[in-house]
């Protein structure tokens, strides 16, 4: 159980079903929910109109303040593995809900300096990730993924990487990806077959 606190600024027009609000706050314990924007419901339709930003968090929130909010019956899935740093999320969500259609989403993920710890692996440190997304289930072959740089340490080697993902929720997804990894061989004898020895460095 977590503690449910609000802030509600807000404008309501009941007769034209219409929402404005500036800094909507809502905290699910220590997690606060930002909304801005606006909303209303035609009359006729009953279509849901809305052009509203989100944040989850503050700019850089601990990650173990999102990881309290698992519930109990799922908390089993995370036994064995150490997770901290910063985290940073925001969505946009603008169009038109109704039977036929979505409204689009925007995303945006931001990782700072995370530690990932897994039992016997070796740990993941300095994780730092950009991530953008946008989401058009009314047309999959919009919706769109760019990671745009996700870097680690892990074990003596150091990995970069960017991407850009395409047609995400369709049968024909496309992604183009660039990497570099730079690491100390020798560090990684432990998982190679006692039969191999390595030394060096590779780039």
């Amino acid at each position: 159980a977590q503690p449910i606190s609000f802030s509600l600024p807000l404008d309501l027009d009941l007769k034209s079903m219409h929402l404005n609000t500036e800094q909507l706050n809502l905290a699910l314990g220590k997690i606060a929910l930002q909304m801005d924007g606006e909303a209303n419901i035609d009359s006729l339709s009953q279509d849901i109109l809305c052009d509203l930003n989100l944040r989850v968090g503050g700019e850089k929130e601990p990650i173990a303040n999102y990881l309290q909010l698992i519930p109990a019956a799922y908390a089993g899935l995370l036994d064995g593995i150490d997770v901290n740093g910063l985290i940073g999320l925001n969505a946009k969500v603008k169009g038109c809900y109704n039977e036929n259609s979505m409204p689009l989403v925007d995303v945006d993920v931001q990782l700072h300096d995370a530690n990932v710890i897994y039992q016997d692996l070796p740990e993941i440190n300095h994780l730092q990730m950009g991530l953008t997304a946008h989401l058009d289930l009314n047309e999959p072959k919009q919706t769109k993924a760019q990671l745009h740089h996700l870097a680690l340490n892990v074990n003596q080697a150091a990995l970069n990487a960017s991407a850009t993902v395409e047609d995400l929720l369709s049968d024909n997804l496309r992604c183009k990806a660039n990497a570099s990894i730079d690491a100390q061989l020798a560090a990684w004898q432990d998982f190679l077959p006692d039969s191999i020895d390595v030394k060096g460095r590779v780039k």
